[in-house]
């Protein structure tokens, strides 16, 4: 048996990451990599990049780590500085996607593809269908199957796992398999307890399975810290601490779904 943590969408929650860690070493698996959206929406985003650069795991970059480096809101430019040089420095030498062979894969259709959203950008939008483990998460209608297929960009591997969407879902396209894992700091299904997928390699039936885990922390003291930050725009982000659920932050954005 073959072991890889996936840890996505820590959004500046360093509460519901170490709790996560926390776990995580309990599990003792072969490997973790981080799956992006380290720093932006939570009130501890230096604390968080640190944990992950610190841990010595990989990690991949996502949307938001990417906003942070490109684009000039105020959340950014507040995150910027608490940053500085060298945490920005670490988004900006971040890889797209991480592919892991199993220790007797014997080529590509044997990786697992870890990537933040889909392989061909970390901001596509593919919604599957929620899990049985994600009950109430329908936050928008599943993704087209052609459209889906797109997405992929030709790419293959036994299992393509990625983050991005806050809650757990499956979906099958042209034959290659792809699965979400929940968020860590902020979950979208109405479970306030944080999430991350442990991908299992099954040497007897040459496939990756993956095992979501849900972590209980305290929610209310990240919300109460937001309350005491000087970040510039606090209520989304509480409002969605406190429900677990996405909330557009502008109404003409309502069908630009999960960040």
């Amino acid at each position: 048996m073959f072991k890889v943590a996936i840890v996505a969408d820590i959004h500046g929650n360093a509460y519901a990451l170490k709790a996560v860690m926390a776990d995580i070493k309990l599990q003792d698996p072969d490997l973790v990599v981080f799956a992006g959206d380290l720093a932006s929406k939570g009130p501890h985003p230096a604390e968080c990049v640190d944990l992950v650069i610190h841990s010595g795991h990989p990690c991949i970059v996502g949307n938001t780590d990417l906003d942070i480096l490109n684009k000039n809101g105020a959340e950014e430019a507040w995150i910027r500085e608490r940053l500085g040089p060298d945490k920005l420095n670490f988004l900006q030498s971040l890889p797209q996607q991480r592919r892991i062979t199993p220790p007797d894969g014997e080529g590509h259709l044997d990786d697992l593809l870890i990537v933040h959203s889909t392989p061909r950008s970390c901001y596509d939008l593919l919604i599957l269908k929620p899990s049985n483990e994600s009950p109430g998460a329908g936050l928008l209608k599943p993704t087209p199957a052609e459209k889906a297929f797109r997405m992929l960009a030709n790419a293959r591997a036994n299992l393509i796992v990625y983050g991005h969407v806050h809650f757990i879902g499956q979906g099958v396209f042209n034959g290659q398999r792809v699965e979400s894992v929940g968020a860590v700091g902020f979950p979208f299904d109405g479970d306030h307890r944080a999430a991350y997928g442990m991908a299992i390699w099954n040497r007897d039936r040459s496939m990756w399975s993956l095992e979501h885990h849900r972590v209980a922390y305290d929610h209310k003291q990240t919300i109460a810290e937001f309350k005491r930050s000087t970040h510039p725009y606090p209520s989304r982000s509480i409002r969605m601490l406190e429900n677990a659920r996405w909330y557009p932050g502008d109404p003409k954005k309502a069908k630009s779904g999960p960040e």
